[in-house]
């Protein structure tokens, strides 16, 4: 299973996710807690720390890479 469909599975309702560059889990539970509304949800993937949100953040946050979706053909 691609990683989208694996993250899609687990947060229905989310369409946006990012890696994050923290230190540890607790640094990106407190970061990602006073970044968004809405329920972000942060996980650890794969070993590593991913923000699943509800919509698209700024691309100016030095510990946040967006992890971009693969272009759906049809």
């Amino acid at each position: 299973m691609a990683l989208f469909d694996e993250l899609d599975a687990i947060f229905s309702t989310h369409t946006h996710y990012y890696t994050v560059s923290v230190p540890s889990m607790n640094d990106a539970l407190e970061r990602c807690a006073r970044l968004t509304g809405g329920t972000p949800q942060v996980i650890n993937y794969n070993g590593q720390i991913i923000l699943a949100t509800q919509q698209g953040l700024s691309d100016q946050i030095s510990w946040l890479t967006e992890i971009p979706r693969p272009e759906v053909e049809g």
